[in-house]
């Protein structure tokens, strides 16, 4: 009866999402075209950022809760990374060719894989210091909060000098927006919230229903609740993929990224102290690796993410869904 009544919490939390995604890519998409800004700044900042925020929930909360909860924390940030790049990017692909623009395989995707191996270098304390066991610990975290603090450089950066309608990337049209200001910030906003609720209905659920099948905290950290947060990425990825605002997909996702690696995992553990990483494979960390080196290498091949290559990313975390669960 109870994991019943999860896996209806489960359901809820998901139509709540799907329906509150169209309602925050109208909105973005809308501020965008109104302040003429680039639909790629928009999803670096407001759909990352905002998009980010279950994660940086559940991070915050293990490290108030008891021992052992550090692997969801750590588990949501590495499964989330593989689940959007993989997945999600994989999936939006192949429902659509993703259009990558030149800022992007210049500026932001180094900036990630630069992220992303000082995250992996983390991990290394056996090799590099020859201790015990891998830990996540305080240096780790300002090193990481340094990297973020590049990105948060390169986007006010960007911002000021507002790199508008000139290039192919840009909206330049206000006359095809949907929204007023006004709707569009309470779009963003409302939309928001929604997919905030509906996030923590969905991993609240599903965790539930995972832990009375007895699954572990890794991989229910790696599968159902990485999932869970994922979700509003997925549906606006999708949404704004069918939309042909692909741009905004790709940076959503970027910014995502290096959000969860730079910041939600970093500051609650600069605050309260490092932890043990030692439940985690380096297979773990090798997927997420090969994903972010994969979006870079099919980004700069033509400046398109191709469905065949979509396919790939796809088959390659299928392979990984069944290598955690087997």
């Amino acid at each position: 009866m109870a994991i019943l009544f999860s896996f209806l919490i489960t359901i809820a939390g998901l139509i709540l999402l799907a329906k509150m995604t169209g309602i925050f890519v109208d909105g973005a998409s809308s501020i965008a075209k109104h302040l003429r800004v680039s639909a790629t700044v928009i999803g670096l900042t407001v759909v990352a950022f905002g998009t980010s925020a279950p994660e940086f929930f559940i991070s915050l909360t293990a490290r108030f809760s008891e021992t052992g909860s550090t692997d969801i924390a750590m588990g949501n940030i590495i499964g989330a990374g593989i689940i959007r790049i993989l997945l999600i990017l994989g999936m939006t692909a192949v429902i659509r060719p993703i259009r990558v623009e030149n800022s992007v395989t210049k500026r932001e995707l180094p900036l990630l894989v630069l992220a992303t191996c000082a995250f992996a270098a983390t991990f290394l304390d056996t090799f590099l210091n020859d201790a015990p066991v891998n830990t996540f610990s305080r240096s780790d975290a300002l090193m990481m909060l340094l990297i973020f603090g590049i990105f948060i450089f390169y986007l006010k950066s960007i911002v000021q000098h507002r790199r508008l309608v000139q290039s192919a990337d840009t909206v330049d049209a206000v006359a095809d927006v949907k929204l007023s200001k006004g709707r569009a910030i309470f779009a963003i906003v409302g939309g928001l919230t929604g997919l905030l609720i509906g996030a923590h209905l969905t991993v609240a659920g599903a965790s539930a229903v995972a832990g009375g099948l007895g699954l572990s905290q890794r991989v229910i950290a790696l599968t159902i609740v990485s999932i869970g947060t994922s979700l509003p990425e997925l549906l606006v990825a999708i949404v704004a993929a069918r939309r042909r605002e692909s741009a905004l997909a790709v940076g959503s996702i970027i910014g995502a990224c290096i959000f969860d690696i730079g910041f939600v995992i970093a500051l609650p553990t600069l605050i309260f102290g490092g932890f043990s990483v030692a439940g985690f494979s380096y297979v773990d960390l090798a997927v997420l690796l090969l994903a972010v080196l994969l979006l870079t290498f099919f980004a700069n091949s033509d400046r398109r993410i191709k469905r065949s290559e979509g396919l790939a990313m796809l088959s390659i975390f299928a392979i990984y869904m069944l290598y955690l669960i087997f």
